[in-house]
């Protein structure tokens, strides 16, 4: 078994004498119990925050604009007029679709008393038509004021006064369909916060979701209601190795693991799982871990040149934070397993003896070498499956400086053997 040394793979002790270099290995050697208890393993995952509601807003009828009243920033309540639109027009076309329908209804009623079964299917048939046509002039005039379907910030504004709609409305973020006239696209669960040419695009920053972006190999340990922790990240997206506590590094976030509040955090397997590799980043998280859940996983991946394939997953987030804005990164924790009453003795207590896995009993003030089998390794500790009993103390033996093999003449010594 190779054991790294994480602080202690760049210690090393150099001696030159007579052309010849020496590093003096260290070890010590500790005590350390077989326990039973409930392991886990997580896999940390990067994103970014992305408001939970997201509206991209547009006039649902032609005309000149004639006010907008809001600005980039602005905190408006549900229901607010946002911008208006010249209704002269659409005034019009609402009376004239009226007095259209009241002409209707008197040739309605003449036929029912005199015309034919014939006529009257006519004329009933005239008035739901003129009927509709009212509805959709009064739909449309309505629409010549753009109201926010839900309480929320100002994102973007892309209209001023004196200019000209469009006659389309904006198919709006993805959830349900907008609330609201004025033509409002949509007020449902938002994927991201997109660059938009809506006329206006609110957002709600009282609650907000991740929207990640999975390897297919940590997909498989994703799944729709999942509990999470969320926390802001000021890492950049990297690429390498994200490791779960790699035996030997003193118990801490191995290569690219989660380890607390600094350190790596990526798409792979974190301190309290087993070792994996994925892409990810390096940074750190700040703030307090907010709760979450995985809402949807995405099975169609996406990929760019030089990558392979990537899967959408997206956390609802619970509660806020400071400090969190649209587009602002975030690291999301999952526990992809939990295991209890466990048996397990810390993983660099195990070494390797004729092929078997063994480590050192200390009993009655004594030490024998005992065979064990071996389970999963969940970071720094792995599971003994038989060999060893709850209670009994293993050797620990901690490698410093030069434990890894002699120096190189007239420089600095390497290690004989590194993790992968």
């Amino acid at each position: 078994m190779v054991v790294a040394g994480g602080a202690g793979v760049g210690w090393w002790a150099t001696h030159r004498s007579d052309n010849q270099t020496q590093a003096a290995a260290q070890t010590t050697t500790t005590l350390q119990a077989a326990t039973v208890g409930t392991v886990s393993q997580t896999l940390t995952i990067s994103g970014t925050f992305a408001p939970a509601q997201e509206a991209d807003l547009d006039f649902a009828s032609s005309g000149t604009v004639t006010a907008v009243n809001v600005a980039v920033g602005d905190k408006v309540t549900k229901g607010q007029v946002l911008a208006t639109i010249d209704d002269t027009d659409l005034a019009a076309s609402l009376a004239s679709a009226k007095s259209t329908l009241s002409s209707a209804q008197e040739n309605l009623e003449s036929v029912e008393d005199s015309g034919t079964s014939t006529q009257i299917a006519a004329a009933k048939a005239t008035v739901a038509s003129d009927e509709s046509k009212v509805t959709q002039a009064q739909k449309a005039l309505a629409a010549a004021s753009m109201t926010a379907p839900f309480s929320g910030t100002i994102a973007t504004v892309n209209i001023a006064a004196g200019d000209t709609s469009g006659s389309s409305s904006s198919s709006g973020a993805a959830g349900s369909a907008g609330g609201g006239s004025g033509g409002a696209g949509g007020d449902g669960a938002s994927g991201s916060s997109s660059s938009s040419s809506s006329a206006i695009v609110l957002v709600d920053t009282s609650s907000w979701t991740v929207n990640a972006n999975v390897s297919s190999a940590d997909l498989a340990q994703l799944a729709k209601g999942q509990s999470t922790q969320v926390s802001i990240s000021t890492a950049s997206s990297s690429s390498g190795n994200s490791r779960g506590g790699f035996p030997g590094f003193g118990g801490g976030g191995g290569f690219g693991g989660s380890s607390g509040g600094s350190g790596s955090s990526g798409s792979g397997s974190s301190s309290s799982g087993s070792s994996s590799t994925g892409s990810g980043s390096t940074g750190t998280t700040t703030g307090t871990a907010l709760p979450g859940t995985i809402q949807s996983v995405g099975i169609v991946g996406t990929t760019s040149t030089g990558s392979t394939a990537t899967f959408p997953v997206v956390v609802k987030v619970s509660g806020t934070e400071s400090g969190i804005y649209v587009g602002t990164s975030a690291s999301v924790v999952v526990t992809t397993k939990s295991v209890n009453n466990v048996l397990t003795v810390p993983t660099t207590a195990i070494s390797t003896s004729n092929g078997k896995s063994v480590v050192t009993v200390s009993k009655n003030g004594s030490t024998q070498q005992v065979a064990i089998s071996t389970g999963s390794v969940y970071g720094t500790r792995t599971q003994v499956l038989s060999g060893v009993a709850a209670g009994e103390m293993v050797q620990v033996t901690s490698r410093g400086p030069g434990a890894f093999g002699g120096a190189r003449a007239g420089g600095t010594a390497a290690p004989a053997a590194e993790a992968p």
